[in-house]
Formats: C-alpha cells, structure tokens, sequence
C-alpha cells in the first residue's frame, strides 16, 4: 500500500494541473475567487441592518415596593407599590429600514458586477500574456533551429578549412545566445502560468488559444456600467437613510399601562401615552453626515465617469492603431523579412555575404515577428482594460 501512495499521488496532481483556454480560466476565476465570497457575504450584513427597527419596539417594565415611612402597612402584606409596561408605537419604522436594506442590495449587486468583470478583464490580459510568452517560445525555437543549421554549416567548412576560426566562433556564439534565450523565454512561460494559476485556483500547465485572432473591441454605455450604476444605487440608499434619520428625529410615541396599589391588597391601573422630547437637535448630526456623504457621492461619480471615457477614448485609439500596424507588418513587413532571411542564408553557403550579414537578416526577421507577438498581446491588453469596465 505504501508503493502505491506515491502513484495515486502522482496521479491526483497530474488532475489537478491541466491546460485551460479563456473561457473556462475566467469561469473558474468566478467561481472561487475569494473577493467575490467576501462581497456575497455583505448581503448577510444587509439583512442584518434591516432587521434593526426591532431594537425600537422593546417594552420597558417597571416595578416599585415597599410603603411610604408614614404607612401602617406590612411590607409582607403587599409588597408590590406599583408596576408598569410601556410598549413604543414604530412599526411604520420597518418600512424605513427594508427600504435602505432595498438599495443597498442592488448598489452590492451592481458592486459584484463590477468585480466580476474587473476579475474577467485580469484573467484575460494574463491569458493572453500567457499564450505571448507561449508564442516567444516558440520563436526562441524557431531562432535556435535557425542558429544551429548556420552553425553545422560554418563548423564544417571551419572542418574543410573554407573559413576563419573567428566566423566559426561567431557562429557558435550565437548558437549559445539563441540557446540561452529559449530557456529565458521557457522560464517566463512557466512564470506567468503561475501568475494565472493564482487567480483560477488550480495549477495551470498550459494555455490553449489563439493569439493572433483579433478581439473585438468592447462598446460601452459609460452611463450603465456597474461601477456607475452602483454610486446611484448608493445615492438612493443615502436618500433613503436620510429619511430615516427624519423620522427617527420624529418623537416615538409609547403606549403605557400603569398598576398602582390603592388599598391593603388593591391596585388600580391606568392607561396612557408618553413620547420623549427632541429638544437637544435629536438626529442632526446623522442628518449632517447623510448630507455630506451624498455630496461627496455624487463627486466620487462625476470623477469615475470622467476616467471610464477617457480610458474608453484611449484604448480605442490605441485599439485601431495597433490594428493597422498589424496589417502593415503582416502583409508588407514579415513577407520581405522572410523572403531576405531565405535569401540571405543562400547567399551565405553560396559565399557571396558574410555570416554578419546573414546575422543581420536573421535579427530583422526574429524582430519583425516579435513586434507582430507585442502588437497583438497590446491589441488584447487595451480589449482586457475596457472588459474590466463593461464586461464582455
């Protein structure tokens, strides 16, 4: 049994890590993502706060005994002088609360919306950034197959004595270097794997998709977004707890019933209603800070829908930018690099360049891919930063 623990761990790990495309990181960033929890959790604290008006209906009791000094009466005869019952009369206040409790609910709805699609715009720009590093191998690979086939080459007409010992060193050198920058790009692969591992939950060993497929780019109603929505959600819950601050100012009348002893063993009661008296500025200093806390509200709002149209403007200007020096490189660009870098490694076995010519082609050529892999990992950057905001 203990030969097979290790196997069954193995294979339990082996399950546990597994290659994830983008729909499915962002759904299981959704569904276990801690901030998301402690958000959904506030709803309990909500229904909490709306359950408050009970503290005002307690009754109050009292209770008097003994006799006055003057009185002939055995204490043990009637201990008891009087009693009373007092009951407030504020039902109409569960209406009050439950109404803040209303608006507070949809402002955490529209708060959760916000993280979700904060979480969705995360999860993407780290996927993409992924499947980038993932295509940076595979150029790593592409420039050392490139590298080593110059270097087989070099090497034996260094073994024929048709070249210098310093090409054939230089050739070699740069095999090291193009072996030294896939292992770099590996590692960076495996880190940002990691990086996007944190978010989804479990151990992510590879990404599947698509990097060169051009994102749409996102519309949005700045008016509607949910980090919008929420600030007039919350004005709402703050005119609504100004209301209650009103009424709470408001004398709250109570109902009482009163027993008083009136012969050796008889008491009589009374009924009547008492309310306290606002005289001291009873709830203004809650009304003053409902006040300014809806201004400071309303400022807050103003300011966020300023940033979401400027960042919108931004990121669509960037978008269609990025977009046309994609096309510039894809048909104009990568095409002539290609044709000189298959050009120039003919040119070199027939010995009409040098390997430092040759080197040059093959450094415009890995650099014009790269800059492709940059532009499209920028494309979906800018799509990820609007996706943070509206959602998809």
């Amino acid at each position: 049994m203990k030969r097979l623990l290790p196997i069954f761990l193995g294979f339990f790990l082996a399950l546990q890590a597994y290659a994830i495309d983008l729909s499915t990181a962002i759904k299981m960033t959704l569904d276990n993502y801690p901030s998301i929890r402690a958000l959904e959790a506030e709803r309990i604290a909500i229904r909490g706060r709306s359950e408050l008006y009970r503290s005002f209906l307690n009754p109050s009791v009292g209770i008097l005994l003994g006799n006055f000094g003057s009185s002939k009466e055995r204490f043990s005869k009637a201990p008891v002088y009087s009693f009373s019952y007092s009951q407030p009369l504020a039902l109409d206040l569960r209406d009050y609360f439950r109404k803040v409790a209303q608006y507070q609910n949809v402002a955490l709805d529209y708060r959760l919306q916000a993280e979700r699609n904060r979480l969705t715009g995360e999860v993407m720009a780290l996927f993409y950034e992924a499947l980038y590093r993932k295509e940076m191998v595979k150029l790593a690979e592409e420039s050392l197959k490139i590298s080593q086939d110059i270097y087989n080459f070099v090497k034996r007409l260094y073994e024929l004595g048709e070249t210098t010992k310093l090409e054939f060193f230089r050739a070699e050198r740069e095999l090291l270097q193009s072996q030294r920058e896939l292992q770099m790009a590996r590692s960076e692969y495996l880190s940002s794997l990691q990086i996007l591992s944190h978010y989804v939950g479990v151990e992510v060993k590879d990404v599947e998709g698509d990097l060169f497929q051009t994102a749409r780019f996102p519309s949005l109603d700045i008016n509607r977004v949910p980090v919008v929505a929420e600030y007039d959600a919350l004005l709402e819950a703050v005119k609504a707890q100004r209301n209650l601050e009103m009424r709470l100012a408001k004398p709250i009348w109570s109902l009482e019933v009163v027993g008083e002893k009136v012969g050796d063993t008889t008491y009589g009661y009374r009924v009547g209603v008492s309310s306290p008296l606002p005289v001291f500025y009873r709830r203004e200093g809650e009304l003053l800070q409902l006040q300014a806390r809806e201004e400071a509200l309303r400022r807050e709002k103003e300011l966020i829908l300023r940033r979401i149209e400027q960042e919108y403007n931004a990121s669509r200007i960037l978008y269609e930018s990025y977009l046309k020096q994609i096309d510039n490189i894809e048909k104009k660009d990568l095409p002539v690099a290609e044709e000189e870098l298959a050009l120039a490694l003919k040119s070199y076995r027939l010995k009409v360049i040098t390997l430092l010519e040759l080197s040059d082609a093959k450094r415009r050529y890995l650099q014009t891919k790269k800059q492709r892999l940059d532009l499209f990992l920028a494309l979906h950057r800018e799509v990820a930063k609007i996706t943070s905001i509206g959602g998809m």
